[in-house]
């Protein structure tokens, strides 16, 4: 969806120069989901890499979660969730909710203001410009949520967001003047 893809392109350039979490960089963003985690030589061809594992004394143990996902913070996902064709006034308009997932990693208090200062940098710039792309456009409301529970040392949030887009054109076939 060129939606996600323009989005996606906005946000890197939005929060390039943004320094979070202990690895103080800027948050990379993906559309749907983090990429894949795969153990193996980097250049070995994907299809025969397999999932990271570490060897133990008796037997294989997956990588605890902390270790294996560690290199992905900061990062924001971007997911539609759905598209809502409807009239408006007298014009067909297409409505997609954006559910943007960020999260950054810290072991001091900088993780919850690091989240919270992602959130605001978003909805400010959303609302501030409310265009993205040739066409998309963010319609109020603009929902962030900040969990109280926290994975700590892990910091997330998300925010709710819908775009209007437009709707394809009606095509209509005539033949000898009569719509068929």
């Amino acid at each position: 969806m060129e939606l996600l893809q323009d989005l996606k392109t906005f946000l890197e350039d939005l929060t390039k120069d943004m320094s979070l979490g202990d690895e103080k960089k800027p948050p990379s963003v993906h559309i749907g989901f983090l990429p894949l985690k795969v153990a193996g030589p980097p250049d070995s061809p994907e299809e025969l890499a397999v999932p990271a594992q570490i060897k133990g004394y008796k037997n294989v143990q997956t990588l605890p979660a902390d270790e294996m996902n560690a290199g992905d913070f900061p990062f924001i996902i971007l997911r539609a969730t759905e598209v809502n064709d409807e009239w408006e006034g007298s014009q067909e308009k297409a409505f997609v909710p954006v559910k943007l997932m960020f999260a950054t990693r810290s072991t001091d208090e900088d993780g919850y203001r690091d989240i919270l200062h992602l959130a605001q940098v978003m909805r400010q710039a959303f609302l501030e410009s409310p265009m993205v792309g040739v066409a998309a456009e963010a319609q109020r409301p603009i929902k962030t949520i900040i969990h109280e529970e926290q994975p700590y040392p892990q910091w997330v949030g998300e925010m709710r967001t819908i775009w209007s887009i437009p709707s394809p054109t009606r095509k209509v076939d005539f033949i000898n003047g009569y719509q068929r």
